[in-house]
């Protein structure tokens, strides 16, 4: 976070943008500042949990697909082959 400090008034510019934040010490502004840090990081922190949680069960889903794709995939050559067999033992 970039900010700049009116050293007069202690007030905490951001962007050209007066923040809400006022104290009465440079060091109550400082702590200030490292506390509206931990806020935005916070979330971000948060987010990229939960991104990863979101890729596991997308991983997960995805091997439970394929799995039951070979499973069905399997059955259905079987089923294929026992009807062509069938089909070859009544064609005679």
């Amino acid at each position: 976070m970039k900010y700049k400090v009116n050293s007069n008034s202690h007030i905490l510019e951001y962007s050209g943008a007066i923040l809400p934040v006022r104290a009465r010490s440079y060091r109550d502004l400082v702590d200030e500042v490292a506390e509206l840090s931990s806020k935005v990081k916070s979330p971000e922190r948060k987010l990229d949990e939960k991104e990863e949680k979101l890729n596991s069960i997308r991983e997960e889903l995805y091997v439970n697909f394929k799995s039951r794709y070979e499973e069905v995939s399997k059955r259905y050559e079987e089923l294929s082959n026992a009807y062509k067999e069938l089909g070859y033992r009544y064609s005679y």
